[in-house]
């Protein structure tokens, strides 16, 4: 393993080499470091890597008060607090948000819950083949040429196909569910005929 001085006169001369030895040199221990703080693996990489990137966008390498290894371990600590700190933050704001209305989230809950489930039946209602179809334009964003060449039919099939689903769920859908169901089929805005 290099120096600290080493790694730091080697990222003056060449940032990629130099931050490609710092990273090896100096990861695993920063990485544990960061997670006995944040007490998560998936922070504690977040951090290392924020901190990786600072180092790298920093201009003046002259000015490192402890040096190298010294300015890594405290950049990774304080990076490390703030992100607890926000989490908790969160966690906090969240924990106050539900104690105001936990019979509102509920029954909101409920509401998604029976729209989805009613949705999900009207659609499994649909004949296999126009199901099928809807499914691979809606869910799986093919354009109505991919499905055509993926099921070997013509593209006015697969257009016939998916007007005669949209009218029979409309046809089954209440007015509030189909709104679900055009803008679940509108959240892709790809253009399926291309």
């Amino acid at each position: 393993m290099e120096s600290p001085e080493t790694i730091l006169a080697i990222f003056k001369q060449d940032r990629v080499r130099g931050i490609r030895l710092l990273y090896d040199a100096y990861y695993e221990i920063l990485l544990l470091y960061a997670a006995g703080i944040t007490a998560d693996t998936g922070a504690a990489e977040d951090v290392v890597q924020e901190c990786f990137i600072s180092f790298w966008m920093r201009d003046n390498l002259l000015k490192l008060p402890g040096g190298l290894e010294g300015y890594l371990f405290r950049a990774v600590k304080y990076t490390a607090l703030n992100q607890v700190r926000t989490a908790k933050r969160r966690r906090d704001l969240h924990a106050a948000v539900s104690l105001e209305r936990p019979e509102a989230e509920a029954s909101v809950a409920d509401e998604e819950i029976n729209d989805m489930t009613a949705l999900f039946a009207a659609i499994n209602r649909l004949p296999a083949e126009r199901k099928k179809i809807f499914l691979m334009i809606c869910v799986d964003s093919l354009s109505y040429k991919e499905v055509a060449g993926s099921l070997g039919i013509s593209i006015n099939t697969v257009k016939t196909q998916m007007t005669r689903a949209v009218k029979a769920l409309r046809e089954s859908l209440q007015g509030c569910l189909f709104s679900i169901l055009l803008a679940w089929i509108a959240r892709d805005k790809r253009d399926w005929l291309a």
